[in-house]
């Protein structure tokens, strides 16, 4: 929901709350002698806090949403149209974990590993620089799908190429 908003940062600003809450639990779990258990608890009680927090300003926002889940029956049609949505999600977080993650292998199966390390330390940039780019993309997509399902054919095409080519810059600057 906040992702078709283009309200994106609020999700951020909660994960950097799961982040300094699970880091402000450990500490404290630690001084009082929990060891590897508090460690999991404030991982626990972390995930959960955001996923509350995301939960309870989706519902806010949408007040008949969480009786909606629980009593509407959901149609064969959609259920139908969820499934096929499962292997191209699939291959797309794969493709882009593999495009990620696939210098080293390449790389270390030339060279030795010392080298493959450093090398590794050296593309740490390039490799947040992709994970940005991929996320300009997947923060821009619930604004083209809303523009494609009104028929907007041709807004649609322009802000599509108009996106693309941002992209293309940005990678370009980000790999000079």
């Amino acid at each position: 929901v906040f992702d078709a908003r283009q309200l994106g940062y609020v999700v951020n600003l909660l994960l950097i709350g799961q982040s300094l809450l699970i880091t402000g639990t450990q500490l404290v779990l630690a001084r009082a002698g929990w060891g590897i258990t508090g460690q999991a608890a404030a991982q626990v009680i972390g995930a959960w806090s955001f996923t509350l927090a995301l939960s309870a300003g989706v519902f806010h926002t949408h007040p008949g949403l969480l009786r909606a889940m629980l009593t509407m029956p959901t149609t064969p049609e959609t259920r139908a149209a969820l499934r096929n949505l499962s292997a191209p999600t699939l291959l797309l977080n794969v493709s882009g974990r593999v495009s990620v993650l696939s210098d080293d292998l390449i790389i270390g199966s030339l060279i030795n590993t010392t080298q493959v390390t450093m090398l590794a330390y050296t593309q740490k940039l390039v490799v947040m620089g992709q994970q940005v780019l991929q996320a300009v993309g997947g923060a821009s997509w619930a604004a083209l799908a809303e523009l494609h399902a009104q028929g907007q054919a041709e807004t649609f095409n322009r802000r599509l190429v108009e996106m693309t080519r941002q992209v293309v810059v940005l990678a370009g600057v980000v790999l000079v």
